[in-house]
C-alpha cells in the first residue's frame, strides 16, 4: 500500500506515521524537513535483518522491527534526500543584493557561518559504504544552495559522477581541515558543474586524486584556498573548462600521464588574511608524460615558476597565454637535464628551460619582460 507522508524527518524519528505500516508498503515524502525542500523521496517498508541497525541515512528504524529503506532509481541519488539542507549562508537574502564582488559576498557568508548551527550532517562514510550496496552512480547537490562538508573519501569505486548542478561547497567551519574530496584507485569519476569554496587556508588539496584513471572535471570552479587539486599516478584525466581563483598552488601532479587540460583559467589574486605573494600555478613532476595543456590563461601569474616541470617528457603546451605586471617572469621551468619534448605556443612571458635537452619552442611571443632565458 501506498502511503504519503508530508517530510522524511519523520521517518527518520519515527513519528506522524500511518498506523498499520507493515513489510512491502511504500511511503513518498514531499521533502526532507517540509515539503519541496528538495529532499523528496521514496522509501520502501520491509522487516528489518537479523542484527540490523538503520544507519539513518538510507534506512530509518520503524515500529514492529520494519525498516523503511530509501529507493535509488537509476543509481541517482540527491544529497538533499540523505539530509542535506544546503544553507551554508544563513540569510538567503544576499543572493539578491547586487554590486557585490564575490569577495565580499564570500565575507558576508563566513561571517554569518559561525554562528549558524544547521550544519548539514551527513555521515560520508556511510554514503561511501552505500555507493555499491546501491549501485549509486550519481550523487547529485542542488542547484542554488551552499553545502558545508568535510572530509569525503571514496576508494575503488568505478562509474561515479559528483554533479553540483551549480551549487557550491564550502568547508565546514567546525573543522579545520576543510572541505575535500579524496579518491583512491578508482576509474571512470567525473566531477560537473561544481564550485568549490575554502574560506580559509590549510595545507590539503580540496581534490586529491590517487591512483585513478579516466577521470573528468568539468565546469569545475575552485574559489580561495591552499591547493585546488592534486593528482598522483593518475592517467588519461580530461579536464576542461576549470577555474582556479586566489590558491597558493593550482595543480599539482606526480606522474600524471595522457591527459589533457583545456579551455582553463587560472587567477591568482592574493588570498585574503594571507602573506603569501608568489604562488606556483602548475606543477609536474615525477614521470608526467604524453598530456596536453592547451588554451590555458594565467592571470596575475606568480613571481617564479608558474608552469613547472620536473622530470617530465612527451607533453605538449600550446596557446598558454599570461597576463602579467611581473617583469622577469618565469613561466616555464624545466628543472633537470632529462629529455623533453615540449612545445609552448602563444606565450606573452619569459620561458626557462635551462639544463633540459630536446626541448622545443614555437611562436613564442616574449612581452616587456626585464630578461629572458632560453
Amino acid at each position: 500500500m501506498l502511503f504519503l507522508v508530508t517530510k522524511t524527518e519523520d521517518i527518520k524519528n519515527n513519528i506522524n506515521l500511518p498506523s498499520g505500516l507493515s513489510a512491502g508498503d511504500v511511503i513518498e515524502t514531499a521533502g526532507f524537513y517540509a515539503a519541496g525542500d528538495g529532499g523528496a523521496g521514496t522509501f520502501a517498508v520491509r522487516a528489518k535483518e537479523t542484527g540490523e541497525t538503520a544507519d539513518d541515512t538510507f534506512t530509518y528504524a520503524l515500529n514492529n522491527n520494519l525498516i523503511a529503506e530509501l529507493q535509488i532509481p537509476n543509481g541517482v541519488v540527491n544529497v538533499d534526500q540523505l539530509g542535506a539542507k544546503g544553507n551554508g549562508w544563513v540569510d538567503d537574502r544576499i543572493y539578491s543584493q547586487g554590486n557585490m564582488t564575490t569577495e565580499t559576498v564570500l565575507s558576508i557568508a563566513a561571517a554569518q557561518m559561525i554562528n549558524n548551527q544547521n550544519y548539514d550532517e551527513i555521515d560520508w562514510l556511510i554514503v561511501a559504504e552505500a555507493i555499491d550496496r546501491y549501485s549509486i552512480r550519481e550523487i547529485q547537490f542542488s542547484a542554488g544552495k551552499i553545502y558545508p562538508i568535510v572530509d569525503i573519501e571514496f576508494s575503488d569505486l568505478s562509474d561515479l559522477t559528483i554533479n553540483g548542478n551549480g551549487a557550491i561547497l564550502i568547508d565546514d567551519p567546525q573543522s579545520f581541515y576543510l572541505s575535500r574530496f579524496t579518491c583512491y584507485d578508482s576509474t571512470n569519476i567525473i566531477f560537473k558543474n561544481i564550485q568549490f569554496t575554502r574560506l580559509t587556508v590549510a595545507q590539503h588539496s580540496t581534490i586529491y586524486l590517487d591512483g585513478c584513471s579516466h577521470v573528468t572535471l568539468d565546469n569545475v570552479r575552485f574559489v580561495f584556498g591552499c591547493n585546488a587539486l592534486e593528482l598522483t599516478a593518475c592517467d588519461h584525466v580530461r579536464m576542461h573548462n576549470v577555474r582556479v581563483h586566489a590558491h597558493e598552488s593550482m595543480i599539482t601532479a606526480q606522474g600524471l600521464t595522457y591527459s589533457s587540460l583545456t579551455d582553463m583559467v587560472f587567477s591568482a589574486s592574493r588570498i585574503p588574511n594571507s602573506n603569501t605573494a608568489t604562488y606556483q600555478i602548475m606543477s609536474f613532476s615525477a614521470n608526467t608524460a604524453h598530456c596536453l595543456l592547451q588554451n590555458i590563461v594565467l592571470e596575475d601569474a606568480p613571481a617564479s615558476n608558474a608552469i613547472s616541470l620536473q622530470n617530465t617528457g612527451n607533453n605538449m603546451l600550446c596557446d598558454i597565454l599570461v597576463q602579467t605586471t611581473k617583469n622577469g617572469l618565469t613561466i616555464l621551468n624545466t628543472h633537470d637535464t632529462d629529455v623533453h619534448d615540449v612545445v609552448v605556443q602563444s606565450t606573452d612571458t619569459a620561458l626557462n628551460a635551462s639544463g633540459s635537452q630536446h626541448v622545443r619552442f614555437s611562436h613564442c611571443l616574449f612581452g616587456d619582460i626585464a630578461q629572458q632565458s632560453e
